[in-house]
């Protein structure tokens, strides 16, 4: 009996533990407090359910660790997830055409007073504004996933971000962030996905971003970055998608781009990159979406294409290439969308696949292509 006795005892100082440990702990619900106070919430509703003293039962958006009751996760998104069940994230209460009815006002510094924070999540609400706070990575050392994607915000990136170093997600797209992309990044060794697209961005990509092993997918369009390409991006063995559109940059492409094992999408397109197309580039085994349109690339365009290649999309249009269009295009597996227009090429557009389901405008506005599907016929 007095085993029985034992067990039972200390079976309900376990469920005792457990259940005291799970409730929300109070310097966290303070925080989530405070940062609520600092945005205006026109609709009333996302934060309806942010009452009563555990923030961890049903607090909308709001994750805590079982174990120990401190806030793991923030996830507010503007907009429904399909998935949620909870009336609070209705799309009604979310979003309207004229924002009026979104969240605004700044990220309040009290965020870095979560420091068991694994996920922050606050995106697509237009107008939350001002800078990210400066406290963030000295604060938050298990934060693994950082999404600000679509607001407002403005100033630089934190300088010491490089010191969350258990992130593996960082998107901050289509926001107003300026200044350089600080060195510190190239730190994030864990870090898997990169999306800074559509910021206002200055300075030069960072030159060891090559150290960044682990990362799968380097969004940084739409920015005002200049200077050359980073030659350490061929030493990213799992990057399968690199996008640079519409920057500045400028210099060559570097050869070693295209003997990357994983990369199958680049975009260079609409930046100031100068000197030949490398013969590497079009060879590649992997790459299926190459747009390196509207720069200054000069030369023959590489004559190597052969039974592997496979491109949904090759763009190289907007250029100053010269000579003749490749006579082993035909030989390629497949290219779906090509453009050679608005270069300098001369000479006969040679027969048969992709030449037969292409329109004229992808040679147009060159300097003497003949052949179909281009209404000038070659002389004989």
């Amino acid at each position: 009996m007095a085993p029985l006795l034992s067990f039972l005892l200390l079976l309900l100082l376990h469920l005792s533990t457990a259940t005291s440990a799970a409730t929300c702990h109070p310097s966290d619900r303070a925080a989530l407090l405070s940062f609520r106070a600092a945005l205006t919430d026109p609709s009333s509703r996302v934060f309806s359910t942010w009452t009563g003293a555990d923030c961890c039962k049903s607090w909308s958006g709001v994750s805590c660790d079982p174990t120990t009751g401190r806030v793991a996760d923030l996830s507010l998104r503007s907009g429904v997830e399909e998935s949620s069940s909870d009336p609070s994230l209705s799309s009604s209460s979310r979003t309207a055409p004229s924002g009026e009815l979104l969240l605004s006002g700044p990220l309040s510094p009290s965020l870095c007073s979560l420091p068991r924070l694994t996920s922050l999540i606050l995106a697509d609400w237009k107008r939350l504004s001002g800078p990210i706070p400066a406290c963030l990575p000295s604060s938050l050392p298990l934060l693994r996933h950082l999404d600000l994607v679509g607001n407002a915000l403005s100033g630089p990136l934190p300088s010491d971000i490089g010191r969350l170093s258990s992130l593996t997600v960082l998107k901050l797209a289509d926001n107003l962030l300026t200044g350089p992309i600080p060195a510190s990044l190239s730190s994030l060794l864990d870090l898997r996905h990169l999306d800074l697209t559509n910021n206002l961005l200055t300075g030069p990509v960072p030159p060891d971003l090559g150290s960044l092993r682990m990362l799968a997918r380097a969004l940084l369009s739409k920015n005002r970055l200049s200077g050359p390409l980073p030659r350490s991006v061929a030493k990213m063995d799992r990057l399968a998608d690199l996008d640079l559109s519409s920057n500045a940059l400028s210099g060559g492409i570097p050869s070693q781009y295209g003997t990357m094992l994983v990369l199958s999408t680049l975009n260079l397109d609409r930046n100031r990159l100068s000197g030949p197309v490398p013969p590497t580039l079009l060879s590649s085994r992997g790459l299926g979406i190459l747009n390196l349109s509207r720069n200054a690339l000069s030369g023959p365009i590489p004559d190597v294409f052969g039974e592997r290649s496979y491109f949904m999309m090759l763009d190289l249009s907007y250029n100053g290439l010269t000579g003749r269009v490749p006579t082993t295009i035909p030989k390629a597996a497949y290219i779906g969308h090509l453009d050679l227009s608005h270069n300098h090429l001369c000479g006969p557009i040679p027969a048969g696949s992709p030449f037969d389901h292409l329109e004229a405008s992808s040679f147009a506005a060159n300097d003497c292509l003949c052949g179909a599907p281009l209404p000038k016929p070659c002389r004989q």
